[in-house]
């Protein structure tokens, strides 16, 4: 049950924080539900994933499992803008960016960019609050 909460909490903060960054979801007319069913779908990949990786003999720590973690969140967000039609990935403007004296100007994402941007923070933000979570 603790497991489930964590998962549901992670999921809830990595969608806020993928919102507040990238802004690329669009939860349409009804944005409670749809952002519910999205919290849902993020949460049964995020719990099953490492299971299913340890029996296919996948990488399910390293870079490898963070590369196939973004192509698998990609993918879960593609088929849920499929089925949900309120649910629709934008295009979006990133704003620009100040770090250590390095200025990254602003950018203007495709819908591919925006959900390929979206996924990633998704899953990095996810497996964050994960890895600062694990028992040591």
């Amino acid at each position: 049950m603790r497991l489930i909460l964590r998962s549901v909490l992670i999921s809830y903060a990595s969608i806020q924080i993928a919102q507040r960054l990238v802004s690329g979801i669009d939860f349409g007319a009804n944005p409670e539900q749809n952002m519910i069913l999205l919290l849902v779908a993020l949460v049964l990949l995020n719990l099953f994933i490492i299971p299913i990786l340890r029996i296919l003999s996948l990488p399910h720590m390293g870079l490898g499992f963070i590369l196939l973690n973004f192509l698998l969140t990609l993918t879960v967000l593609y088929i849920l803008t499929i089925f949900i039609t309120d649910l629709s990935i934008v295009e979006t403007t990133l704003p620009e960016l100040r770090i250590f004296g390095f200025v990254l100007p602003s950018r203007l994402l495709s819908v591919v960019e925006s959900a390929a941007a979206s996924a990633f923070v998704l899953s990095f933000v996810y497996h964050f609050f994960e890895w600062l979570c694990e028992k040591r």
